[in-house]
């Protein structure tokens, strides 16, 4: 494994959710791009943030004129203004399935994204550079910033910032999934593992549509970093394996998957795919 790979497991072998997901998402980059400087994406992440600190400060000097405090929604709007505005920021509608969207270097590079992408950068600047208390929030199909002391407005950030009430969340996620029935519970917040995992998730759906099995196990086998020996990924590495010919290695990530997860639904089509398999190998050697 390369040595970036071998960074990105260090760095969320830490449990819990003790990591830097931003650093994580360099790292994820930098598999794509194994020149990427770190220093240069931190400095420029840094200097995103102090311009933000100075553009609220403009917002603070407006109302304090007024005698009274800003609350969190002029906040955001006022920081809508930098984000979304001056720097330009927005959701790429046009090439949503482009690999760059996943890689943080080039969301900031390019000002475009998908929607995990720009809220994790939204929430960290917002938090480190604007004081903002956001969080991440996690929906069917989407994925938004939310307020850390409300449950009733959200933030799509690829939307321009759009504020939304729970009953607009419901409408959005139902226009992304028709057959969803939308309840409150849907609206979860996520945390720094599954931002990365959820990131990661996307790349291996976008190079297994592509073909690219090589990117889609590398990828895989970070995700397995991430969530530890998960069956799904188990099973598809096991599958691209075999795709790609390599019967042997498929065997064993499919025995593995069939072992840690015995009541699989698809257990018996999975077992006589082992079988075949194992007649491939014996005869390739």
């Amino acid at each position: 494994m390369p040595p970036e790979f071998e960074e990105f497991r260090e760095l969320v072998a830490f449990p819990g959710e003790s990591f830097n997901p931003i650093e994580a998402a360099f790292l994820i980059a930098k598999e794509e791009y194994p020149q990427l400087s770190a220093s240069r994406c931190g400095r420029l992440l840094a200097e995103m943030k102090n311009e933000a600190e100075e553009h609220m400060l403009s917002l603070k000097g407006r109302t304090a004129k007024l005698a009274k405090r800003p609350d969190a929604i002029a906040q955001v709007e006022h920081f809508n203004q930098l984000f979304f505005g001056k720097w330009g920021f927005h959701g790429n509608t046009e090439e949503y399935y482009d690999p760059r969207n996943s890689f943080l270097n080039d969301v900031i590079d390019r000002r475009t994204g998908i929607p995990i992408t720009l809220a994790l950068l939204y929430v960290d600047i917002a938090r480190g550079g604007a004081g903002i208390d956001l969080v991440s929030v996690g929906m069917p199909g989407h994925f938004l910033a939310g307020f850390n002391h409300r449950e009733d407005l959200y933030i799509d950030v690829f939307d321009a910032g759009a504020l939304l009430t729970l009953p607009e969340c419901g409408k959005r996620a139902e226009a992304i999934i028709p057959e969803l029935k939308f309840e409150p519970g849907h609206m979860y917040r996520v945390g720094r593992r599954t931002i990365i995992s959820r990131m990661l998730r996307n790349l291996i759906n976008i190079y297994i549509e592509q073909e690219n099995f090589a990117k889609a196990l590398h990828s895989i086998e970070m995700i397995l970093c991430v969530d530890g020996d998960t069956p799904e990924w188990m099973r598809q590495r096991g599958l691209i394996c075999a795709a790609t010919q390599q019967f042997g290695a498929a065997v064993t990530h499919l025995e593995r998957y069939l072992e840690c997860a015995p009541n699989a639904p698809d257990r018996l089509i999975m077992a006589d795919h082992v079988r075949a398999l194992q007649k491939k190998r014996v005869a390739v050697n």
